[in-house]
């Protein structure tokens, strides 16, 4: 199999030790290095017979290519040379896993598990194919599973070893040079393995592919992953030719994954199938946003694949914010006819006063349901459906409008362009302070007077929405409130007057007023640990809130201990990866970043990344918000070259998708411009600091450490040079 080849053999500084496989002009080779280290390596060898001038220039691209690309998916390269004898070879990473396929076998892996492994597949090809690189042979030998070192599952994708620089226009069919390339080598061959070749692969004509031809391997993959045989070939590969296999690719319909696994879910059938059309433009347009559709299956999103149904649409965000939903009808009920929330708060001071005890209960309990479901609804959601609504009833008249393509692109222009200056994240606020937060409001006082307990869960659920539409006095009021009827109602040391105290620390110390803050956070401690027990989840959310009051008064030592005990309580109580204690890792990783553990900070900031990501995709608020602290915990180790891009794609998309007002989007911009500051090649303009001042006063108030800090940046306001050191990086 492997030519002259044998174990035993040296090359450089590695030894053979045994083939582990051969492709279509290469073998590889398991080998290891003894001096100055031990190590496992993967080598990779030009078969004999094969080492034309063309085809050893195409391997020496093959290894400087992989040499770019950087991603925990694919097994990078770490050396590169040529024999004694004149033969090429790349030296990768050896990874110790298993064909994905047998290893979800093995593992008795389900659906949603393997769907969601399958999504670091996808991730891992588009970086590849962002370096410039389609791989033309996604198969499940060449995607191997395993556990890492903290027991989840992981993926890497391998065997890069008939890709194609994507940039190489001298060897592309048609030598347009514009991100394809042929799909046959020099000799005639076709490249790929027939049962997961895209169809434009399989075509003997050798029609250009590009990295759609990747999207229909993976969906061909996971296909086989799902439904235990490939579209094509599989089981019954060998009652066919090869020239039968390939025809089928090209013509036959793809059966529905189902129709093999009644289990699976009509979205299931639907994605795969959109991977696996024959026209690459009906694809998925990249391996990303077929991993966005897997992750919004997962989280009970509608998916891109499904058919144009609205209906299906609102029923997949039903399943997944059942109460958004409910306060997006409530928002449209209230625009509508002002009664709606009245309606909403129905329980009138004369109707209580007739009612027998238990009807009484009973609109306790209706009014405390109705404080939780005031208490989640999201701003940043609200404005982003009224923009999105916005935007696709736009579209519809612009489309009934104008007939003419030209005008039609012109109008269309025009609308996007005014649309994108409107900032979702006041949208958010404004509807929701008008609609939801002003009525409640208005009613708490006069329709509760003889239910204390329901006003107060109502006033506690004000006072946290009213922190995120940054209204900070009437968070203050009504967190007073809530503590005021829940001590006279409850008793002063019950656990819902120290969780009211830690709404009011949160309130003050986003208004800069950090001692007052920590007083309370203090006092709530106290009453949480006497009422609920040091293991709560009520202890540990004051934790955490005490933590950033410690951080923002730079006293990291201090934080960094309670995180580090918040982080084993949540552990113990919850799980390593409970998506709600995310936040709680991510501060942890700024506290050590800040005390000299950066290397460790970066570390748990990488894997907190990692989750939401996986969870809410890269663009979630969560996704962005833990990009500040990693950006912190890499500069805190001088490697500044690497963390302005990362800040400065973090905050455009924060900035296109939620707003320029939005907190995490404003936090952003704060990370960065304190990054610029310290280390930048040019001075920040006055006019960039002055707008971000301007903004932040309006989220967060004018006495806030930040303010301070870039009125020390600006000469009219009595700074003089900008700073050495930040409130931020």
């Amino acid at each position: 199999m492997s030519g002259d080849l044998a174990a035993g053999a040296r090359v450089g500084p590695y030894e053979l030790r045994a083939p582990l496989g051969e492709g279509g002009y290469g073998s590889v080779w398991l080998a290891e290095r003894r001096e100055p280290f031990e190590q496992r390596v993967a080598i990779k060898f030009i078969k004999r017979g094969m080492d034309s001038r063309s085809i050893v220039a195409r391997f020496e691209r093959e290894r400087r290519s992989l040499a770019r690309m950087s991603h925990p998916g694919i097994a990078r390269v770490i050396d590169g040379g040529i024999t004694a004898d004149g033969r090429p070879f790349v030296v990768m990473e050896y990874v110790d896993g298993r064909p994905i396929t047998e290893w979800c076998a093995a593992e008795k892996l389900d659906v949603r598990a393997r769907l969601a492994l399958f999504a670091q597949v996808c991730d891992a090809v588009q970086h590849a194919h962002a370096k410039g690189m389609i791989h033309r042979d996604l198969k499940p030998s060449n995607i191997l599973a395993m556990r890492d070192g903290d027991g989840r599952a992981v993926a890497r994708v391998i065997d890069f070893g008939i890709a194609k620089v994507l940039d190489d226009g001298v060897e592309s069919a048609g030598g347009d040079g514009g991100g394809t390339v042929a799909t046959m080598t020099e000799e005639g061959q076709l490249l790929g393995t027939p049962e997961y070749m895209s169809p434009e692969q399989a075509d003997p004509d050798g029609p250009v592919v590009d990295t759609r031809s990747d999207v229909y391997g993976l969906g061909a993959v996971l296909y086989e992953l799902l439904a235990g045989a490939p579209p094509f070939g599989g089981r019954d590969a060998g009652t066919r030719s090869r020239a039968l296999l390939l025809r089928a690719v090209r013509r036959d319909a793809v059966p529905a994954p189902s129709a093999r696994n009644p289990a699976l879910a009509r979205e299931i059938d639907w994605m795969l199938l959109m991977a696996l059309r024959k026209e690459p433009e009906e694809r998925y347009a990249s391996a990303a946003e077929f991993a966005r559709d897997l992750r919004a299956y997962l989280a009970g999103d509608a998916v891109l694949a499904a058919p144009a149904s609205a209906a299906y649409r609102f029923r997949s965000y039903a399943r997944r914010n059942r109460v958004q939903v409910v306060a997006g009808a409530v928002v449209l009920a209230t625009l509508a006819a002002s009664t709606a929330v009245s309606a909403w708060f129905a329980v009138r001071e004369s109707d209580a006063r007739r009612e027998s005890d238990q009807r009484a209960e009973e609109a306790r309990r209706t009014a405390e349901f109705q404080a939780e479901l005031l208490d989640d609804i999201d701003p940043a959601f609200v404005g982003a459906w009224a923009i999105g609504d916005l935007y696709k009833r736009g579209e519809a008249y612009l489309k009934g409008a104008f007939t003419d393509e030209a005008e039609l692109k012109a109008q269309r222009l025009v609308f996007n362009r005014m649309m994108r200056a409107v900032d979702r994240s006041a949208v958010g606020n404004e509807v929701v302070t008008k609609t939801f937060l002003g009525p409640a409001t208005a009613s708490v006082e006069t329709r509760f007077e003889d239910l204390p307990r329901a006003a107060a869960a109502i006033h506690h659920a004000l006072a946290r929405r009213y922190q995120l539409v940054a209204d900070f006095p009437q968070s203050l009021h009504h967190a007073d409130r809530a503590i005021e009827l829940h001590r006279a109602s409850l008793g002063a040391r019950h656990r819902e007057v120290g969780r009211d105290l830690t709404v009011r620390g949160v309130t003050l110390f986003l208004t800069g007023r950090r001692d007052e803050a920590e007083a309370a956070f203090v006092e709530a401690d106290g009453i949480l640990r006497e009422s609920c027990g040091d293991d709560s989840a009520e202890v540990l959310e004051n934790t955490v809130e005490y933590a950033r009051i410690l951080n923002g008064r730079g006293d990291y030592a201090a934080s960094a201990v309670l995180l580090e005990g918040g982080v084993s309580t949540a552990e113990r109580m919850f799980g390593a990866d409970e998506p709600k204690y995310l936040g709680l890792r991510r501060d942890y990783a700024r506290a050590l970043a800040e005390t000299g553990r950066a290397a460790e900070g970066e570390r748990i900031a990488r894997h907190a990344l990692e989750r939401y990501t996986a969870l809410n995709g890269a663009d979630g608020p969560g996704a962005l918000r833990t990009v500040s602290v990693l950006s912190l915990a890499v500069a805190r180790q001088g490697r500044f070259t690497e963390v302005e891009p990362l800040l400065a794609d973090a905050v455009a998309r924060a900035t296109r998708i939620y707003g320029a007002e939005d907190s995490d989007t404003l936090w952003l911009r704060h990370s960065l411009l304190s990054l610029r500051v310290q280390h930048g090649a040019e001075p920040v303009p006055s006019t960039e600091i002055t707008e971000l001042r301007e903004r932040w006063i309006k989220r967060f108030g004018a006495e806030t450490p930040e303010v301070k800090w870039m009125d020390g940046l600006l000469p009219d306001r009595g700074g003089k040079e900008p700073m050495a050191e930040s409130a931020g990086l």
